[in-house]
C-alpha cells in the first residue's frame, strides 16, 4: 500500500495553471526552460528584467498577476515557485483582501531541478477559508533594493489540508506506474539452508524511493534519520547515484530506500547483517521500523548488524541516504542553516572555497551507489576479520570481532587457510575460546605459525581465504570467508619492504580504453603500482577502470596491480574553505569528518593485499591550505599527524603518507609524501636526479631528512610544460608542437628513472605522463625490474683512449637467480672489446663498478654502440645500446697560441698534445704577433671581467677563446651587447651545420662533458 495517497482530499483541489493569468500588467513569457517535462503542463510563467531596466520598464506598483477561479472550503494555498533563494518578494492577496508578503528566504519543499540555478519547489502560502462563489488570487512582484528581478511560477493550488506536495501532480493525482508498483511488490528471499555457511544475497535492481525533506526542523547531519513524511514511494535502480537514476530527485536531498526481504520459518535465529560498499553522504539502517545501523561516512565500505529487527516471514528495509549537499556547513545553534546551500546545482562540485564540512567536494554521487548485501550467517558471528600475516615471523594472525545475537554462552573460534584454487583447506592456523554474553561484541587476536605460505607478489598474485568458523557447544553455526594474500609491508628508516625485499616503484599514467587493455598495458609497460583515486581525483567518477570501487579493489588484488589508495579529500583545485571564517581559525568539522571518513574507508578495505600505501589527501597541504594559509600550516599539519595516528589504530601493517607535503615540517609524517620534484631546469640535469635533493618538492617548507621513504605521488607533468621547454635535452626539434616534442618527453622519463633508481633515495615516484612517445623502444625500458643503467651521459671519445663507464646493475625482482652482464663495444659494426660479469645481487639492492673500454684508433669519425645485456637462468631480461661516437685524435697547430693560464691545466694538456704555445704572465700587453689567445679556466678576476681589453683584441683580427670562469666576462668585457646568465646545461644542440667550428659533429659530440657533466 502506498504511504501517502495524494487521492484522499475531502474537498475537489482547485489548480491553476501560473502561465495563463487572466490579466498582467506586466509582458511575461510561457517558456519552457531546461527540463520541461517537471512542469505542469511543460510550461510556466516567467518574467525577467535587469537592474537596468527597472527604472523604466517596473510598473511603480509592481508585476502584477490575477487568476479568476470558484470554489469553497477551508483551504491551504500552495504555490510552485522557481529561482530557489534568488526570487523577488512577492506579495498575494485573495478577494482584494490584506496582501500577504512572502520574501525570497521562505523554505520550499519538494524542490527538482529543471536546470543549474533553475528550481521550481512548492511553497505553502498559507490557509484559508473561501465562501462559495467566483474568486480572485492576486500576485504582486515587488521591485528590489538592487538586482534585477527572476520570476518563474508554475502552478497555484487550493487544497484539503493536509497536503503533500509531489512534483508537477495535482492533489488526487497518483503518480506511480506499473514500475512502481513492481517494486513495492519486489521481495528477495533468504533461501531455507542448513549449515554454518554465510548466504549473501545482492540487492540489486529496482527498489523503491521517496524524498522527505526537512522544512524547518533540520536534524544534526551527523545522526541518524528519522522518518518524517515521505513522499510517494516510487522506483529507482540500484545501485546508482540518485540523481542519475532518477533526475526528477536531483535535488531531493533527503530519502528513503526501500525494499523488502522474506525469512523462512526456521531462519530466524540466525544474524542478518546488511553490507554496503560505497553510500554518500551519510546512512540510517531501519529494519520494520527498528534502527540498527548508522554511518555518517561517505564512500566507505561498512556493515551493520540488522538481527535486532529481523522477524519470520516478510521484513521491510528503510536505507535513509541524506545526499552530498548534507555535506555542507552545518551550524550546531542553527541546524537548518545548511538549507541555504540546497539549491546549488552540481555543475558546482568541482567550484573553489566551497564551505563544506564532508570530503565530497567534485562528487556530490550519492544514494546507495555500490550493490548493498544481505548476509545470512550464525546468531553468534564473526562481525569482521582484519588479516595480519607476517613473513618476517612466519604466521598469520587476524584481530576477529565477535558478536552475539545469541544467549550468555563461549563460542569457539577457528581458523583455517583455504585454497581457492584446489578448493581445500591447506593449513589449520588456530583455535580460540571466548565467552560472551548475549548482544555483546568483543574484538581479540587469535593466530599461529605458518612456516611455508605461497607468497602474494604482484607478478604472481596468490589469494587465499582465510576461513573462520564459530561454533557453540562443539557444533559449527558460522562459517565465513575473507580474501587475503600472504604478503607484509614493513619499514626501516627510509626503506620501505615487500615481504623482506627493499621495493622501490615507479608508475606512469597508465591508459587503456577498458580494464582488460589497462592490466595489458600496466603488465606490458612494466609499471610498479598505479594510484586509485578518491573521487575527488577520480574526475568525480565512483568506478574505477569501469568497477565499483570495492571490485575494482579486490580485482587488483587477483591481477597484481599494486595500488595507492587515496582517500576523497583532494585540495588540488582549492576546493574546500580550509578556514572557519568565524574564527579565522582551522575548519575543524571538516577536518574531523575527513578523518573519521578516511578511518572508516581503511577499515573496510585493510584486508587487500594490492593497497601498498594509504593516501590520505591529494594536494590539500600542498596547494589548498599552504597557499593562503600558510600561518595556519603548523595546526593544519598537526591535524594531519592526528589523522595518521588514527588510521595506524585500525591498519599498523601499513604506511600512510601525504600527496604533497612531505612528511610535515617537523617530518612527524610515517612517509615523506612530495609532489613535483623534477624542476625542468637545463642547469640542474642530469645531476640532480642522482642526487638526493632534499628541498625539492617542499615548497619551501618541507625538507627531506632521509628517515622516512620518501614517495613523490606526482612528478614530472610532461603535458604541463611548453613543447619548447624540451627543447635544452631534445633540440629544435621540440619546437614542432606537443607531438613533436614526445622525443623529449622520453629523454627526460628515461633520465628520472635511471637517476632516481641510480640514487636510491626514492621509494616511489609517479610520473604524470602517459604513453607520449609510446613510439620510442627506450621508452619504458628504465622500467624494467632487472637493469643495468650507465651513470655517464657523454658518449664522444677520442681515438685510442681508454675510456671508464661506472655501470649499475639493478635487482628489483623478488627473485634472487644470478644475474649475467654481457656487454659489447661496437664501433663501425664491428665488436671491438666484449665483458661477462656475473653477480648475486639481493632483491630491491643493486650493484655498481666500473669498465674500462678501449676505443680503437681511428683517422675519421666513427659510429658506434656499447651493447648492454642482462640475463638470468639463461633468459634475456634487458638489453639496452648506448650510441657514442669516437673521433680522431686532431692534428696539432701549425702555429703558436698565446696563453694565460695561471692555474697551469690548459698549459699541461697542450705540452702533452705537443701544441707549441707562449705562456703570458698577465694580459697587460696582448701579442699582436700571435693569432690565438687562450684564457685558462677560472684565470679572469672580477675587474678583468668586464675589462674591454680582449674583446678589442678579438677586434683587431684575433681569435681569443676563454674557457669556464668564476668571474666571466659581462658588460664591456664582451664585444658585442649580451646579457650574461648564469644558466647552463649537459646537452648542446647544432644550431648551423655550416659553422666550421662544429665541422664533423653531431649532438652525441655535444653531451655532459667534463668530471660534473655540464657542458657549458
Amino acid at each position: 500500500m502506498l504511504t501517502l495517497l495524494l487521492g484522499l482530499q475531502t474537498l475537489a483541489p482547485i489548480w491553476i495553471e501560473a502561465e495563463s493569468p487572466d490579466s498582467a500588467n506586466v509582458k511575461f513569457t510561457m517558456g519552457a526552460p531546461g527540463r520541461p517535462e517537471l512542469l505542469s503542463a511543460g510550461k510556466w510563467l516567467g518574467y525577467s528584467l535587469d537592474e537596468g531596466k527597472l527604472k523604466t520598464e517596473f510598473p511603480a506598483e509592481g508585476a502584477l498577476f490575477t487568476y479568476a477561479f470558484a470554489g469553497e472550503g477551508k483551504r491551504e494555498l500552495w504555490h510552485r515557485v522557481g529561482y530557489e533563494g534568488a526570487r523577488p518578494t512577492f506579495l498575494w492577496r485573495i478577494d482584494g483582501g490584506p496582501w500577504t508578503s512572502v520574501g525570497p528566504s521562505v523554505l520550499t519543499q519538494d524542490m527538482q531541478e529543471l536546470a543549474p540555478w533553475n528550481q521550481v519547489a512548492w511553497m505553502k502560502l498559507g490557509n484559508i477559508e473561501l465562501f462559495a462563489g467566483n474568486h480572485k488570487l492576486e500576485v504582486r512582484l515587488i521591485k528590489p533594493e538592487k538586482g534585477g528581478i527572476l520570476y518563474g511560477s508554475d502552478a497555484f493550488a487550493f487544497t484539503a489540508p493536509g497536503f503533500k506536495p509531489y512534483g508537477k501532480f495535482k492533489p488526487g493525482e497518483n503518480p506511480r506506474t506499473d514500475r512502481d508498483r513492481a517494486a513495492e511488490a519486489r521481495t528477495f528471499v533468504v533461501p531455507n539452508r542448513a549449515g554454518p555457511e554465510r548466504q549473501t544475497i545482492e540487492l540489486d535492481g529496482d527498489w523503491e524511493i521517496a524524498r522527505d525533506d526537512e522544512i524547518t526542523d533540520v536534524a544534526l547531519v551527523a545522526t541518524p534519520m528519522r522518518p518524517l513524511n515521505p513522499s510517494v514511494f516510487t522506483a529507482i535502480a540500484v545501485p546508482g547515484d540518485k540523481a542519475e537514476k532518477r533526475p526528477d530527485l536531483a535535488m531531493a536531498h533527503r530519502v528513503w530506500y526501500r525494499t523488502r526481504f522474506t525469512v523462512p520459518k526456521g531462519q530466524a535465529d540466525r544474524s542478518y547483517s546488511l553490507i554496503f560498499k560505497q553510500n554518500s553522504l551519510n546512512t540510517t539502517v531501519l529494519i520494520n521500523g527498528k534502527l540498527v545501523g548508522f554511518n555518517k561516512n561517505p564512500f566507505v565500505k561498512w556493515s551493520c548488524d540488522a538481527t535486532p529487527g529481523v522477524k519470520e516471514g516478510v521484513n521491510e528495509i528503510l536505507v535513509g541516504i541524506r545526499d552530498a549537499w548534507y555535506g555542507f556547513e552545518q551550524d550546531p545553534k542553527e541546524p537548518s542553516s545548511i538549507r541555504k546551500h540546497f539549491a546549488m546545482p552540481s555543475t558546482f562540485q568541482r567550484n573553489g572555497f566551497l564551505l563544506l564540512h564532508y570530503p565530497v567536494w567534485n562528487c556530490f554521487k550519492s544514494g546507495l551507489l555500490d550493490t548493498p548485501e544481505l548476509t545470512v550467517g550464525g546468531r553468534t558471528f564473526a562481525h569482521d576479520v582484519f588479516v595480519k600475516p607476517s613473513v618476517a615471523k612466519k604466521r598469520l594472525d587476524a584481530d576477529v570481532t565477535l558478536r552475539n545475537n545469541g544467549a550468555d554462552g563461549t563460542a569457539t573460534v577457528e581458523l583455517q587457510a583455504y585454497d581457492p584454487d584446489t578448493k581445500g583447506v591447506v593449513k589449520e592456523i588456530a583455535t580460540r575460546q571466548v565467552s560472551l554474553k548475549g548482544g555483546e561484541e568483543k574484538t581479540f587476536q587469535i593466530g599461529g605459525e605458518w612456516a611455508d605460505p605461497t607468497l602474494w607478489w604482484p607478478d604472481r598474485p596468490k589469494m587465499y581465504h582465510l576461513r573462520t568458523i564459530v561454533s557453540i557447544d562443539g557444533k559449527p553455526v558460522d562459517q565465513s570467508d575473507t580474501p587475503f594474500g600472504f604478503r607484509e609491508w614493513t619499514w626501516n628508516g627510509p626503506k620501505y619492504y615487500l615481504n623482506g625485499y627493499v621495493w622501490h616503484g615507479w608508475a606512469d599514467l597508465n591508459v587503456g580504453r577498458n580494464r582488460d587493455e589497462w592490466l595489458a598495458n600496466y603488465k606490458k609497460t612494466k609499471q610498479r603500482f598505479q594510484r586509485m583515486s578518491g573521487p575527488a581525483q577520480n574526475g568525480g567518477d565512483i568506478f574505477w577502470q569501469g568497477m565499483p570501487y570495492d571490485a575494482a579493489l579486490d580485482w587488483c588484488d587477483l591481477n597484481g596491480v599494486q595500488i595507492r589508495r587515496s582517500g576523497p579529500l583532494d585540495g588540488e583545485m582549492i576546493g574546500y574553505m580550509a578556514v572557519d571564517e568565524k574564527t579565522g581559525g582551522i575548519n575543524e568539522a571538516l577536518v574531523a569528518n575527513c578523518r573519521d571518513q578516511f578511518v572508516a574507508q581503511v577499515k573496510g578495505e585493510r584486508n587487500h593485499p594490492s593497497i601498498n600505501v594509504w593516501s590520505y589527501e591529494n594536494e590539500w597541504l600542498y596547494i589548498n591550505c599552504i597557499n593562503l594559509y600558510s600561518h595556519l600550516m603548523d595546526q593544519f599539519e598537526a591535524d594531519v599527524d592526528k589523522t595518521m595516528a588514527a588510521i595506524e589504530e585500525v591498519d599498523p601493517t601499513r604506511l600512510t603518507m601525504t600527496d604533497g607535503g612531505g612528511a610535515g615540517k617537523n617530518n612527524t609524517f610515517p612517509i615523506h609524501g612530495d609532489h613535483y620534484v623534477f624542476t625542468n631546469n637545463p642547469n640542474d640535469y642530469p645531476h640532480t636526479a642522482y642526487t638526493d635533493q632534499p628541498t625539492l618538492g617542499g615548497r619551501g617548507r618541507w625538507v627531506w631528512n632521509k628517515k622516512q621513504p620518501r614517495y613523490a605521488g606526482e612528478d614530472f607533468f610532461a603535458t604541463g610544460i611548453n613543447p619548447a621547454d624540451y627543447a635544452w635535452i631534445q633540440g629544435e626539434e621540440a619546437f614542432g608542437g606537443k607531438a613533436a616534442a614526445h622525443r623529449g618527453i622520453v629523454n627526460v622519463q628515461r633520465m628520472l628513472n635511471e637517476g632516481y633508481r641510480w640514487g636510491d633515495e626514492f621509494t616511489a615516484w609517479h610520473h604524470w605522463v602517459g604513453d607520449e612517445g609510446k613510439q620510442f623502444r627506450d621508452k619504458w625500458l628504465t622500467h624494467e625490474e632487472r637493469a643495468v643503467f650507465v651513470r655517464q651521459w657523454d658518449a664522444s671519445f677520442g681515438s685510442g683512449r681508454k675510456v671508464t663507464r661506472t655501470l649499475g646493475v639493478f635487482n628489483d625482482s623478488h627473485f634472487t637467480d644470478p644475474i649475467t652482464l654481457d656487454w659489447t663495444l661496437i664501433v663501425s659494426g664491428k665488436p671491438v672489446q666484449k665483458g661477462t660479469k656475473t653477480l648475486s645481487i639481493v632483491p630491491g639492492t643493486n650493484q655498481k663498478f666500473d669498465v674500462t673500454l678501449q676505443m680503437p684508433a681511428v683517422a675519421t669519425r666513427r659510429t658506434g654502440k656499447l651493447v648492454l645485456d642482462l640475463k638470468a637462468k639463461g633468459q634475456n631480461v634487458f638489453h639496452d645500446e648506448k650510441l657514442l661516437v669516437v673521433q680522431p685524435e686532431t692534428a696539432p697547430a701549425a702555429s703558436k697560441v698565446a696563453l694565460y693560464d695561471p692555474n697551469g691545466a690548459v698549459a699541461k694538456y697542450l705540452t702533452a698534445k705537443k701544441v707549441p704555445f707562449r705562456p703570458l704572465n698577465s694580459l697587460a700587453n696582448l701579442p699582436s704577433d700571435i693569432k690565438t689567445l687562450v684564457v685558462g679556466p677560472n684565470a679572469l678576476t672580477e675587474a678583468q671581467s668586464t675589462d674591454p681589453a680582449l674583446a678589442a683584441h678579438a677586434l683587431n683580427g684575433h681569435r681569443v677563446i676563454v674557457l669556464d670562469q668564476t668571474n666571466p666576462l659581462k658588460f664591456g668585457g664582451l664585444p658585442t651587447d649580451l646579457e650574461p646568465t648564469a644558466e647552463g646545461g649537459a646537452f648542446g644542440f647544432i644550431d648551423d651545420a655550416t659553422q666550421p667550428a662544429v665541422k664533423n659533429l653531431s649532438e652525441l659530440d655535444l653531451r655532459a662533458w667534463g668530471q660534473n657533466g655540464r657542458l657549458y
